[in-house]
């Protein structure tokens, strides 16, 4: 049984989901700190940075859970996540034209499951607290 606060039923929810991407961001940057020592620092940047374009959607989308402005809309939410991380991606390869698109892609895809994963615990975690 999951407890609601008082501010809402989305709120239990978001507090799990920020604190999902705390875990993903630690990850990442975990990763890449491996990367930039065991292989170049350039290849752990473009880690990193890969990571990062899909974690800032997510953080974004995290915070807007449960906002009046988006409650009624939760398929433009979907939207306009996708799309803040298509301009990311975008931003990213017009400013750093050497990138890795391997390592940008692996940060990606790390972001991009990592997320889900630590939810999961997350949730899980709380749920055996409250019995």
């Amino acid at each position: 049984m999951t407890r609601h606060s008082p501010a809402g039923p989305f709120e239990a929810v978001k507090e799990q989901a920020v604190a999902a991407l705390l875990v993903n961001i630690a990850t990442i940057a975990l990763l890449a700190a491996f990367a930039s020592i065991s292989v170049d620092l350039e290849l752990g940047l473009d880690l990193f940075f890969g990571g990062i374009v899909v974690i800032l959607p997510q953080a974004w989308l995290a915070l807007q859970l449960g906002t009046r402005a988006w409650i009624a809309r939760p398929a433009l939410l979907a939207v306009a996540k996708y799309t803040l991380t298509g301009a990311g991606f975008a931003v990213l390869f017009a400013l750093r034209p050497a990138v890795s698109g391997l390592a940008v892609m692996i940060g990606a895809v790390v972001a991009i499951g990592v997320t889900p994963a630590a939810y999961h615990l997350i949730k899980q975690k709380n749920v055996v607290k409250s019995d």
